[in-house]
């Protein structure tokens, strides 16, 4: 549908939807390089200089990258909002409610209260802006998920008679192997694995030197001290029983990853090109293999939340309801 609808894109707009689409491009940006803290008096004396010093310090900026940002983000929304020709008023005011709760859960994660929200004018002022903001990163962000879903032509079709036989029809224990010998690289290079602090309070509450607590999640203290005992137990080493744990994550991860890319294969008819690519960003880029061999829990969730997004993805897509008795 998005491919029909595209050769709106290349229809003239009116100087209002212009002015729209380069506005909301800046909003966005500035809203995505925004410090997102309470922003201190700089002291001057001269209220316009007070205000352009704190609107100075209240965005970050990378250089020429956020020149390519703004780029990307306009070409984006310009073509969500050609193929809609109009705003979908239901979807805004969703995102809209999801932006106000963003910024709220964040005031209260960084200062316990809705300081962020009121501390003073600008404040407010700040605050108001990175909701508009917010508001359509997510209303963009899901009109663009939902058109993904809805038609992926582009991407997808017939396999080309050249593209792999064999790595179609082993897709999934290529991307397996592929994946964990990636990550695998990466924990022998780092042997035992590294540590993360939050694992090391972990330990003692499982042995018993700290009281249980659900700051750290009970099952996860369970299966990491189990694994450090049997390693401790059976092989003489907790060096070994440590690294178990990270072999286990990486199993499954490397299982989770692969059955997403075989999911982009039978359900979405993603062509094999650019399955490899994806393949390669899992298993190559050091982010993934070095998260791999961090010795602590979020990996490990992490996975089985994307296994959760995987499982859903096409539900979504075939419009089919969550419930079986549905």
């Amino acid at each position: 549908m998005i491919n029909e609808k595209m050769g709106v894109f290349k229809s003239n707009l009116s100087i209002k939807e212009k002015i729209y689409l380069v506005v909301s491009s800046f909003v966005i940006t500035l809203t995505l390089c925004a410090k997102w803290e309470v922003i201190p008096e700089t002291g001057m004396t001269h209220p316009i200089a007070e205000v352009v010093n704190k609107i100075a310090y209240s965005f970050s900026f990378e250089d020429y990258a956020d020149i390519l940002l703004l780029l990307g983000i306009f070409f984006m929304i310009r073509a969500i909002y050609c193929c809609d020709k109009h705003i979908n008023v239901f979807i805004m005011t969703l995102s809209g409610i999801l932006s106000f709760i963003y910024i709220s859960c964040k005031s209260f994660m960084l200062y316990s209260s809705m300081q962020l929200l009121d501390s003073n004018g600008y404040q407010f002022v700040y605050s108001i802006f990175l909701w508009i903001g917010m508001t359509h990163v997510i209303y963009y962000g899901l009109r663009l998920c939902q058109y993904l879903l809805q038609d992926n032509t582009v991407i997808s079709g017939e396999s080309d008679s050249h593209e792999s036989d064999f790595f179609r029809r082993h897709i999934f224990i290529i991307s397996f192997c592929v994946i964990f010998i990636g990550w695998l690289f990466w924990l022998m290079c780092t042997f035992p694995g590294i540590c993360n602090i939050d694992a090391i309070a972990q330990l003692l509450q499982f042995y018993g030197y700290m009281g249980w607590t659900t700051h750290h999640p009970p099952l996860s203290t369970f299966i990491m001290g189990s694994l450090l005992t049997f390693g401790k137990v059976v092989f003489k080493s907790a060096d070994i029983g440590f690294f178990l744990y990270l072999l286990v994550q990486t199993f499954i991860g490397a299982i989770i990853f692969a059955y997403g890319i075989l999911l982009l294969k039978n359900e979405f008819k993603i062509r094999n090109r650019y399955l490899f690519i994806v393949l390669l960003f899992f298993a190559v880029v050091p982010f993934w293999g070095v998260y791999a061999a961090l010795y602590e829990k979020s990996l490990l969730y992490s996975e089985f939340a994307t296994l959760l997004t995987i499982i859903v993805m096409p539900i979504i897509k075939k419009g089919q309801s969550f419930f079986l008795w549905d």
